[in-house]
């Protein structure tokens, strides 16, 4: 008996940012406030943080659900990508291309910095960790090119043709692109291909049912924790006998919970710690000052990569809120929570209405930027930048040129 694909409503809920910030937001306070860590008790600043954050994410789920989902505004089907020129074989091959080319870039900067290509190569094997202490010094325009592999293995989940050569060619080539991806020693990029390759698949997909679904999201997060530990383990960073200030073995389960739940732990004493920056959005719009840097040395802005604080174990890592805290304090905290959650529902709503292979692409890229917020905060990232700034770009030349396919 064929099962029924899925319906239009969980399809939407699917594809709906704040659903996925609002879940693990408040699963991971839980776990921060009642798991086995013993970190510092929750500020008063922390609970008003939380609650807001809450609250606009669940407001804004419940406003996409029964007003942004409605057929009025969303159309039925949207999800039906069709190919156009930057979903066609060979275009998306380009892509794949450009992303190998970012990948070996990186590698070779990389080699050279490190004496030649067989001292990385022995690193990546057996020292990872060397590979990343000399990114502290080392910098490769190859970060930046590689993205571009990220929509390729977008697009190719994506495309549709009656010829499976082409389409199994493509799948290939995203499985290679997601293990070069690895050279860069670098857990969160993995978890971020997987999770956004997983999101399109659910949300484009004619045969998924409820049941598959169901299995899909309960087999999901096992297998990304997994994806996590094993990556950790191997670059070195899930041995938590240290930081957990004890003799005894840490348990397989600790090193999930201590990254799980850290991040409100920093959070909290960020909001009554820091000082806000005396620039404009400094943290906030990163990507932005990173450009200026270019035309003016002098507006060099901080590193992302925040100072250790022990709470009392230690982490560095403050949740979505940390860079408008570090920018204006709570004022800014409570606009980044609208940002996060009204904000991206209503890109979201456009997004689908558009229907495009970018557009979905970017859509999947939203809901894991409020996925992964419990942790640590990407809007302030160069994908999101350049994947919205690549979308805004497609859209505008749609705009001029309105006869065109639907890219």
């Amino acid at each position: 008996m064929r099962q029924q694909a899925l319906p239009d409503a969980v399809r939407n809920l699917a594809a709906t940012p704040s659903f996925y910030g609002l879940v693990m937001w408040v699963a991971a306070y839980l776990i921060y406030y009642y798991g086995p860590i013993p970190w510092n008790r929750p500020t008063a600043s922390l609970w008003i943080v939380f609650f807001t954050v809450a609250f606009c994410f669940l407001f804004s789920t419940l406003f996409s659900l029964y007003f942004l989902n409605r057929p009025a505004h969303t159309p039925p089907g949207w999800w039906l990508v069709r190919n156009s020129r930057t979903t066609g074989f060979y275009f998306v091959m380009a892509l794949h291309a450009v992303g190998f080319v970012g990948v070996g870039t990186y590698i070779s900067d990389f080699g050279r910095s490190m004496g030649d290509i067989a001292q990385f190569q022995q690193a990546f094997v057996y020292q990872s960790y060397l590979i990343r202490q000399e990114a502290e010094s080392t910098t490769s325009y190859g970060f930046q090119i590689s993205y571009i592999g990220w929509i390729a293995i977008g697009f190719s989940l994506l495309y549709q043709s009656p010829v499976l050569w082409k389409k199994r060619v493509l799948i290939v080539l995203s499985l290679i692109q997601l293990g070069s991806n690895l050279a860069f020693i670098d857990r969160t990029r993995p978890t971020w291909i997987v999770f956004t390759s997983i999101m399109l698949l659910v949300i484009t997909s004619r045969t998924l049912s409820l049941k598959r679904l169901s299995a899909l999201i309960a087999l999901a997060p096992v297998f990304i924790v997994a994806l996590f530990i094993l990556i950790g383990g191997w670059i070195g960073k899930t041995d938590f006998n240290e930081a957990f200030k004890s003799d005894e073995k840490a348990s397989v389960l600790e090193g999930p919970i201590y990254y799980v739940s850290c991040g409100f732990a920093y959070l909290s004493w960020a909001s009554d710690n820091i000082e806000p920056s005396p620039e404009i959005a400094q943290r906030t719009l990163y990507p932005l000052y990173r450009i200026w840097e270019l035309f003016d040395r002098t507006k060099k802005p901080p590193s992302q990569i925040g100072d250790f604080v022990n709470v009392p174990l230690p982490t560095n890592v403050g949740t979505l809120i940390e860079p408008f805290i570090r920018d204006g304090g709570l004022l800014f905290a409570i606009a980044g929570a609208v940002l996060h959650s009204f904000g991206f529902d209503v890109l979201a709503l456009i997004l689908r209405r558009q229907g495009s292979p970018i557009g979905l692409f970017l859509l999947a890229n939203l809901c894991f930027v409020n996925f992964i917020g419990f942790f640590t905060p990407k809007i302030n990232t160069f994908p999101i930048w350049l994947f919205v700034g690549l979308w805004l770009l497609i859209s505008f030349t749609k705009t001029i040129n309105p006869n065109r396919v639907r890219h």
